[in-house]
């Protein structure tokens, strides 16, 4: 087995969607892990397999999970075995020994932390907690947006959270860049060999269907995302919605050269 970590940190507002998309994953494990002859599987301890059974099971009954997957649990784990197609390429001198295991597992942590954690990381920039050390040490972070809270009226309170959280995500960018360059550096002056930091950000929109036809007219979008096939098109899109709405965090983004 070739194991990678693969730690992910999910940011969101309150009630934005974290848990949901979480129970979505999980189910998506369960529906592609079951056959005998499929190229994926996934195991969880029982501590994350008891608050995410829950999850699928609520979700199944077509309830969306409560809000409270931080009083159960701070950190979820899972790991992700994955068919690697390279092993039958192999001479068939390597293929034929035992340890050659077509399988490579990706270790998937993702961490539940209170806002004033984040408020400490974002102020002084230092993490006093273990949990917020982990959470800084994040590959992929998630960014939650909740399209529920978009309007193009400036002097509604919705509009202005969605300011206040573009500004604090755009922060916490920054946090956690800094923070992947100190170690590096640290380790590097320690003659420890290390990886350049490295981060994959990804968005996701949720209550997509909450979007207001006003917000999509004055963009200029039709109400829909669009097909599938069309990843140019979906790019567009989300782009026109984002640079709206969290323009702080996609500068961070960009500029970080991330």
């Amino acid at each position: 087995m070739h194991a990678n970590m693969c730690p992910c940190a999910i940011l969101g507002d309150r009630a934005s969607g974290k848990t949901t998309f979480l129970g979505l994953l999980y189910a998506a494990q369960v529906k592609y892990g079951t056959k005998v002859r499929d190229d994926f599987r996934f195991h969880a301890p029982s501590a994350s397999l008891n608050v995410m059974s829950a999850v699928y099971e609520g979700m199944k009954d077509a309830r969306f999970p409560s809000a409270t997957l931080k009083e159960e649990i701070t950190e979820l784990n899972f790991v992700f075995g994955y068919l690697r197609r390279v092993v039958g390429k192999l001479p068939h001198y390597i293929r034929e020994q035992r340890w050659v295991n077509p399988f490579s597992t990706l270790r998937f942590s993702a961490y539940d932390v209170s806002g004033e954690d984040i408020e400490e990381v974002i102020e002084t920039g230092t993490a006093s907690k273990p949990i917020i050390q982990q959470l800084l040490r994040s590959i992929v972070v998630i960014v939650m947006v909740d399209c529920s809270k978009m309007t193009m009226d400036v002097d509604t309170p919705a509009y202005k959270k969605m300011l206040k959280y573009d500004s604090t995500v755009a922060k916490l960018l920054v946090s956690f860049l800094t923070y992947k360059k100190q170690e590096y550096d640290r380790l590097k002056g320690q003659g420890i060999g290390s990886r350049p930091p490295i981060m994959y950000p990804a968005f996701v929109l949720a209550k997509f269907d909450t979007l207001r036809d006003e917000v999509l007219s004055k963009l200029g979008l039709h109400r829909g995302f669009p097909p599938l096939g069309d990843k140019r098109k979906r790019k567009e899109y989300a782009e026109a919605l984002l640079r709206v709405f969290l323009p702080q965090t996609l500068s961070q983004i960009r500029g970080g050269k991330v």
